[in-house]
């Protein structure tokens, strides 16, 4: 999924939620996102391990993402880049994730999203469909949510 990153605005500091194994936080490090632009949290240990190991120097959060407002500065993030499968969490954690991540966001904010289902798996926030990935597997679809604060 090397294609979200070509949604995420160039010069912004980033929240990486749901880094996995880091292949996403590979392409940001590789587009030029320094330590102190990229903020990378995982909730697995292993994979926490993996990222702090792949990813020296960048602070890495083994926390849930919907706490986000407990480890990040107000008004410190331009874009959050998700990993999430979404559609897999229940409405309840969508609501204390968007909720945290406002809190973090600055003014007119984003997150950048994939999902393999054809509908918005955020419709808490208003967005759009940006992408299809066909030579994924399965298809993968990119969001763009905004943050009307």
């Amino acid at each position: 999924m090397k294609k979200l990153v070509d949604y995420v605005p160039e010069n912004s500091t980033v929240l990486e939620i749901g880094a996995g194994t880091g292949v996403i936080t590979l392409e940001l490090v590789k587009r030029g996102w320094s330590s102190d632009r990229l903020f990378i949290c995982e909730y697995d240990q292993d994979f926490c391990y993996g990222l702090q190991d792949k990813f020296p120097g960048y602070p890495v959060f083994c926390k849930d993402a919907s706490m986000a407002h407990t480890f990040l500065k107000p008004n410190s993030i331009d874009c959050v880049v998700s990993g999430l499968p979404l559609r897999n969490f229940s409405a309840t954690f969508k609501q204390n994730l968007v909720a945290s991540l406002k809190h973090v966001m600055k003014p007119g904010g984003t997150l950048i999203q994939y999902t393999y289902g054809l509908t918005s798996p955020l419709p808490l926030l208003r967005g759009e469909k940006r992408e299809c990935i066909f030579a994924n597997i399965p298809p993968a679809f990119i969001w763009q949510y905004y943050f009307d604060i």
